[in-house]
């Protein structure tokens, strides 16, 4: 019997994605972190509660949230739609990382384009723009060899 593959990390897969599209256009992060403004122009990607594994045995599906933060509205917005589409990429290529344990293999929008976030943390201000979309993704692990 072969055994089951473990589910990939969505989180490395995402990051790693979105590394690949922006590269030293913008920092990409799991998290927004402590120091956010020192990083602008900001993407920040995780999987959120929601979905969850179709089947345990080899497909996952993960609600995504994207953030992306800059000192320029239009700038925010370009990096949060550059997201959307990179992750869309992404899925239909299946990006693979080894790191992740897998590849992406489904992308669907939920809600629409991103939107301009003017509460939460961090704080909204007259110099930093936020935008917010949120996305469905779903992947497979890297096949196990057979003994």
């Amino acid at each position: 019997m072969t055994p089951t593959a473990p589910l990939p990390d969505i989180d490395i897969l995402v990051r790693e994605a979105l590394t690949s599209v922006f590269g030293a256009d913008a920092t990409v992060m799991t998290l927004i972190p402590d120091d956010w403004a020192a990083r602008l122009d900001l993407v920040v990607a995780r999987r959120v509660p929601g979905a969850g594994a179709i089947d345990p045995r080899g497909l996952d599906a993960a609600i995504v949230d994207i953030q992306s933060l800059s000192a320029d509205r239009a700038t925010a917005s370009t990096l949060c739609r550059r997201a959307v589409a990179g992750l869309y990429d992404a899925c239909t290529r299946q990006f693979a990382s080894p790191a992740a344990g897998g590849y992406l293999s489904h992308f669907s929008s939920v809600g629409g384009g991103p939107a301009e976030l003017r509460i939460g943390l961090p704080a909204p201000d007259a110099s930093t723009f936020r935008f917010q979309a949120t996305v469905r993704l779903t992947a497979r692990p890297t096949p196990v060899p057979t003994p």
